[in-house]
């Protein structure tokens, strides 16, 4: 077996901002009576684990920390001591440490002072206590224990770690339920040849394997919880060079979901890298049933509109629909094929649209939501200005609105556009109510002056105050235009 090393350590010059810190703990850490170091602050002077299983108990709070400590594993560190263990054979070793008050921060090292080598899955910053790492026969492991706070009593042990049980394929544990739970640790595990690449965790070099086969046809939800994040893939097949994947995801943020056939068996891998590969707890449920829940946008159309219908899962696991149908309500229907799903309705109404759609997992659904489609539209029909007139003449201007949906308050802007920008100068609301070839006028009186001698241009807007947008707006505006003349010398 070949020792694993992973990022190089070095020796970093203390800083200012470090040296403030560290006097800043000193001073908020519990008061202790002055003691000698322990023989073994310095990493000249390691304890030597001579044999394994190997214990024992120090206090370290008057430990100190040396300018060469290496900081790969832990940038800032206080109160460190040192175990030198030289592997007799090939294996995996566990190291632990416990503290009173505090959790103590551990790694493991090769090479020599001032360049040493972090070994992988040896630091505690990623996952936590204990570590399980590989070990090479004859190879120097240099083990640190440290604080990030301050020390106190610590007990350390050191054993030889047998690889889990479920490591290899072949070995992989029975899982029965839903529900069930397991504990696992993925330290004392390796991936061995022909071991498939997870394509949503294609680093792990940590595995460990599981089986399910269901009595029943169903849907199964996984997720692995730990310090950092393991993968969840699932598998089909009996043989470790012939398994395809049924999912996969890359960490307890998310859940494997599939669903079971009965008297097929699955096969589960649980992965992560060496640095993060700790304890973990697996669980199996019962996948939790779709809940197909529509909307839509926009979300009070008219006829006017093209509807865009969203077909959400509803599902608590996250999986969108891959596949299914959309019902509008009238009729009509569209093939959820993940491009966008839109339609247009002939006529006003309160639609029942209903989804019936299934996951990549295999577990389908049907919901509904209610879709009111309103048409509000007036309509500006004719927009009536004197074709000229005289300065100080006063012209009578009409905006004629037409209806025939539903009884509206429209309200009329007039504009004079001056220098191409419209100037109101004008506003008259009234209630316009729904019939068929009638029109409501809105008379308006204007006087011309000076200013509009040669061409003066009107524009009418009509705008239903009480909503957001008239359906149409495009035909709520006219502009009707005036030829001025001035006004003779002498005439009044």
């Amino acid at each position: 077996m070949t020792l694993s090393t992973g990022r190089r350590a070095s020796a970093r010059p203390r800083t200012p901002l470090i040296a403030l810190v560290a006097a800043v703990v000193a001073l908020l850490a519990p008061g202790v009576a002055h003691a000698e170091a322990p023989s073994n602050d310095d990493l000249g002077s390691a304890t030597p684990v001579t044999a394994l299983p190997f214990a024992t108990t120090l206090d370290t709070a008057e430990s100190t920390v040396d300018d060469d400590d290496p900081t790969s594993c832990y940038g800032y560190t206080r109160n460190t001591v040192w175990f030198d263990y030289t592997a007799e054979r090939d294996g995996m070793v566990r190291f632990v440490a416990s503290g009173t008050g505090f959790s103590p921060l551990i790694s493991a090292y090769t090479g020599v002072r001032g360049d040493l080598d972090l070994v992988a899955g040896s630091c505690s910053y990623d996952s936590g206590t204990p570590r399980t790492f590989q070990v090479t026969a004859g190879t120097s492991y240099h083990l640190l224990v440290g604080a990030f706070y301050y020390g106190g009593p610590v007990s350390v042990r050191v054993e030889a770690a047998r690889p889990a049980p479920n490591d290899d394929f072949a070995s992989a544990q029975a899982l029965t339920g839903p529900p069930a739970v397991v504990e696992g640790e993925l330290g004392p595990t390796s991936v061995e040849p022909g071991e498939p690449v997870a394509s949503c965790d294609r680093s792990a070099d940590r595995s460990a394997w599981y089986t399910y086969t269901s009595p029943t046809t169903r849907s199964v939800a996984l997720v692995a919880t730990a310090f950092r994040q393991p993968s969840v893939a699932v598998y089909r097949g009996s043989a470790l060079g012939g398994l395809s994947e049924v999912d996969c995801v890359p960490s307890r943020y998310t859940t494997a979901v599939f669903t079971a056939v009965a008297g097929e068996t699955y096969r589960i891998r649980v992965a992560e890298e060496a640095a993060s590969a700790g304890w973990f707890e697996l669980r199996m449920t019962t996948a939790s049933p779709l809940r197909p829940d529509p909307w839509f946008s926009p979300a009070r159309p008219s006829v006017y509109d093209d509807v865009e219908v969203f077909p959400s899962s509803g599902d608590p696991l996250g999986r969108d629909l891959v596949g299914g149908e959309v019902r509008f309500g009238d009729g009509t229907s569209a093939a959820i094929t993940g491009e966008r799903v839109r339609h247009r309705y002939a006529a006003d109404g309160t639609y029942t649209v209903e989804v019936t759609g299934t996951t990549s997992d295999g577990r389908t659904g049907t919901g509904s939501a209610e879709l009111v489609v309103e048409t509000h539209d007036v309509a500006v029909s004719a927009f009536t200005v004197p074709a000229s007139a005289k300065v100080d003449q006063t012209g009578r201007l009409t905006v004629s609105v037409v209806n025939t949906r539903y009884a509206e308050t429209v309200r009329v802007d007039l504009f004079k556009v001056v220098d191409g920008q419209p100037r109101q100068i004008g506003q008259l609301t009234q209630a316009v109510p729904a019939r068929a070839g009638g029109k409501v006028d809105f008379p308006f009186a204007y006087t011309y002056g000076p200013a509009d001698v040669g061409a003066v241009v009107f524009r009418a807007v009509a705008v239903i105050p009480d909503r957001y947008q008239d359906a149409r707006p495009a035909d709520n505006q006219a502009t009707g235009t005036t030829t001025v003349r001035a006004k003779l010398a002498g005439v009044r």
